[in-house]
């Protein structure tokens, strides 16, 4: 130990490395920081929105719908996340849905949208624009 702190060449060493451990924790928390800050601002954006908005997961499940989706469609948000994605088209409609829903969760188109016929609770055809 008393030749450790005699030798400042190792003292100097631990301390840059004890600065450096610090600053990358510091570093790690403000990025970390700044992720949560995105996806309150995203969740908060998606949430309030005036258009029907959804989240779809790679296995076709809903991730999350907000209001207005749901107010569009007439269903609570806890009814709308018990449908699957094919409940809620129109059945002339459903084959090129779901075939360009898979494409875009396998990633083989970047995007697609269109106008489709979606069903309101009541079972009437609403038209609207979708972007996946």
């Amino acid at each position: 130990m008393l030749v450790q702190l005699l030798d400042g060449n190792a003292l100097a060493r631990q301390i840059r490395a004890h600065l450096k451990s610090q600053n990358a924790a510091q570093e790690r928390d403000k990025i970390e920081w700044h992720a949560r800050e995105q996806q309150r601002q995203w969740r908060r954006a998606f949430d309030c929105a005036s258009i029907g908005m959804a989240e779809v997961s790679a296995d076709g499940s809903w991730r999350a719908v907000n209001g207005s989706l749901c107010a569009i469609l007439g269903y609570s948000v806890s009814e709308f996340m018990a449908l699957r994605p094919r409940d809620i088209v129109h059945p002339d409609d459903l084959n090129s849905s779901l075939s360009l829903l898979r494409k875009a969760l396998v990633g083989e188109i970047p995007s697609c949208s269109g106008e489709k016929r979606l069903l309101h609770k009541t079972g009437r055809s609403i038209w609207c624009s979708v972007h996946v």
